[in-house]
């Protein structure tokens, strides 16, 4: 029994079988009517493979695509593969898989590219007035970050990486680390075990958030905030190398009174304060600092005030016993006796 001679055709209209045609086997032709029993059949034969073929040619049902040099050139839709180094490919780096959606007219198109090979990678691009423009990365899941502090690039930032928009910012380990980019971070004295803290910051201290400013690859500049008080720090990293740390001078560091009996903090650390007092006609009396020098008093200057411009009224101030929180103050005439005066001082401590 002979196969029916299929070809890949569409044909127009399917041959009805009449009544009164003879009943005839054998090889159809549609030209001279031989086999024309057969000829029904053999036309649907023909449309069932140009179907076949058609879908095949599109990429569907197949296990290898039509593979094409130049994905500029495709008309027809359908799913088609290239090497990188193809017409109009999306990367150059490995082959690629183009679904080619063709428009209303042969000067406009759609097509999506998929990159083969170990990274995840899709592109699309359109074709308007006969030119195909750039390739634009579709972002997958795969483009984002595997962490809040993930630097890879090209990566899509997730909703609080490197500290933005976060409820709790990402915690680093050496605060020292100067390969951090920038952005808010968290240091707390159980993760953070590496790194030079501010002159004196110890223990639970050490809880903060540091924001990390990058100039370049080598110039970094970090601010951190200690979260248990107002104080703020300051440091640069250039030439390899970390600058000491410098505390801003704000509402806390330069706090002051403006009263008779005051003081006025300074950014180095300095401490001025002022006041006055009155000498005992039986001897010295005690001078309490407005407030107690944090680390050491470093001078004390005390000077009379006269009731009156007269010899008699002009007195020596001694002072002794300086110490952290307050002085003895000791008023003698010129003539040596102990006698009574008022008296201001100014004295400088840290």
């Amino acid at each position: 029994m002979a196969d029916l001679p299929e070809l890949a055709e569409w044909i127009a209209g399917i041959y009805q079988i009449e009544q009164t045609d003879p009943v005839l086997g054998g090889a159809p032709n549609e030209t001279t009517g031989a086999g024309l029993t057969n000829i029904p059949a053999l036309q649907l034969a023909k449309r069932t493979l140009w179907l076949k073929q058609l879908v095949e040619n599109a990429g569907i049902g197949v296990q290898t695509l039509v593979s094409v040099t130049s994905f500029d050139a495709i008309t027809a839709g359908g799913l088609y593969v290239g090497a990188g180094t193809a017409a109009g490919s999306p990367d150059s780096a490995a082959n690629a898989v183009v679904l080619h959606i063709p428009s209303n007219n042969a000067n406009a198109a759609f097509q999506i590219a998929g990159r083969i090979g170990t990274i995840n990678r899709l592109w699309m691009r359109r074709k308007q007035a006969g030119a195909w423009a750039a390739w634009v990365e579709v972002m997958t899941g795969s483009n984002v970050q595997t962490s809040a502090t993930d630097a890879t690039a090209g990566r899509l930032l997730s909703v609080g990486a490197f500290g933005v928009g976060a409820t709790v910012s990402p915690v680093i380990s050496n605060i020292n680390d100067s390969s951090l980019v920038s952005g808010m971070y968290r240091t707390t004295l159980a993760d953070t075990v590496s790194g030079a803290f501010p002159s004196g910051v110890t223990g639970d201290g050490r809880t903060g958030v540091l924001q990390v400013h990058r100039l370049d690859g080598g110039s970094l500049l970090q601010s951190w905030r200690q979260i248990f008080s107002d104080a703020v720090w300051e440091r640069r990293f250039t030439t390899a190398a970390w600058t000491p740390w410098r505390r801003v001078w704000d509402g806390v560091s330069a706090d002051y009174s403006a009263t008779t009996n005051g003081y006025q903090r300074l950014p180095s650390g300095l401490i001025l304060q002022w006041g006055g007092g009155a000498t005992e006609s039986g001897g010295s009396t005690a001078v309490v600092f407005p407030i107690a020098f944090p680390t050491a008093v470093h001078t004390v200057v005390v000077s009379d005030v006269a009731v009156a411009l007269t010899a008699g009224n002009a007195h020596i101030i001694s002072t002794h016993g300086e110490t952290r929180t307050g002085f003895t103050a000791l008023g003698t005439t010129f003539d040596g006796s102990i006698g009574p005066t008022q008296f201001k001082y100014f004295a400088v401590g840290s």
